[in-house]
């Protein structure tokens, strides 16, 4: 592997205030970005109230949202048909009103951004919102000040030729020959025990709480999301045919939640635990749990070796590497 692998799998990171209003919004109004189990909602009622008036914002806000969210469709009855398979689906073009929010430092620059696609009732009711919770954002985005220096010193951290040197293999790795550029945008999210990220678009919004979790490390986390992404750029063609030497090999998987089966081992192991444990081997050492599920943090650690080769040998995913993981997979389950 040459230092440029192909076009430079560009990461780099920045405060949008605007972006972070909209994440917040987007959470506590419609649960396409977060779950319930995140605590926006519970944090909004319990700090701001939420009555009748929220309960018809939320319903307008789903139904924008809804609008233009075009996420790739799978069988409802069986996910693993998915066109993407054991992967993640494809979100670079998938919400353009979050695309938008995420790019601008102003709410007209964002509404032009989206041009005649956004009617002139959902431009009225979008700067309603905004103007309507003020009070609520203001209070959140003042605790959020500290996102400013967390993403400048992320970014430091990701023009790091070390980090390059990561990143450009993962993008090697999944044999992707045009790579998007990525742009990460810290978010405000709820006093809970853990935060967390997830791509949506040209962007990796990472989850923080500013008053609890400021003390946790990003750089690990944006691998971890930017594995996901670039897994995602994968041809719908290599997803399904990777994802059938899998499941041959460990018919068992289906009985899993599909993102757990190969999606998220793969983006601790290559994403965050490579990165560890090549430049910064006392963080892996100490690392006690790989991830919060059991199943993804074991196999990822069983997988890591072989991962590990790969990244030495400079190889590329490929069959041999699959059938390895099946493996490990099967052996697991029986």
């Amino acid at each position: 592997m040459k230092r440029h692998l192909a076009s430079n799998a560009l990461l780099n990171a920045s405060y949008s205030e605007l972006g972070n209003q909209f994440v917040i919004l987007t959470c506590v109004f419609w649960d396409g970005f977060c779950s319930d189990d995140d605590g926006y909602q519970k944090y909004w009622k319990d700090h701001f109230g939420f009555g009748n008036t929220e309960e018809q914002t939320g319903v307008e806000f789903s139904h924008l949202r809804q609008k233009f969210y075009h996420p790739v469709p799978y069988s409802s009855i069986n996910p693993f048909d998915s066109p993407n398979g054991l992967f993640a689906s494809n979100h670079l073009d998938i919400d353009p009103l979050a695309d938008a929010f995420l790019s601008s430092t102003e709410l007209s620059e964002a509404v032009g951004k989206l041009g005649s696609s956004l009617s002139k009732e959902d431009t009225t009711f979008l700067e309603n919102v905004f103007s309507n919770y003020k009070e609520p954002l203001r209070e959140l985005i003042t605790q959020s000040k500290v996102f400013e220096k967390a993403a400048k010193d992320l970014d430091a951290i990701l023009q790091n030729p070390d980090v390059l040197t990561i990143s450009q293999f993962i993008v090697y790795f999944y044999g992707i020959e045009s790579p998007s550029s990525f742009h990460i945008r810290h978010a405000w999210s709820p006093p809970i025990n853990r935060n967390g990220g997830f791509p949506t678009g040209h962007f990796l919004i990472l989850n923080k709480n500013p008053l609890i979790h400021m003390n946790q490390t990003d750089d690990d986390l944006t691998l971890h999301e930017f594995t996901h992404a670039v897994s995602s750029q994968q041809t719908d063609a290599q997803k399904k045919i990777f994802t059938e030497v899998f499941l041959k090999g460990c018919p068992k998987a289906k009985t899993l939640k599909k993102n757990e089966v190969l999606e998220e081992p793969l983006a601790v192991a290559l994403g965050q635990m490579l990165y560890l444990d090549t430049y910064h081997p006392i963080r892996y050492q100490t690392t006690k749990s790989w991830y919060a599920g059991k199943w993804v943090g074991e196999l990822a650690k069983q997988i890591y070796p072989l991962v590990k080769s790969y990244y030495s040998n400079r190889r590329k995913k490929d069959s041999e590497f699959i059938e390895s993981i099946a493996v490990i997979c099967k052996q697991s389950l029986n």
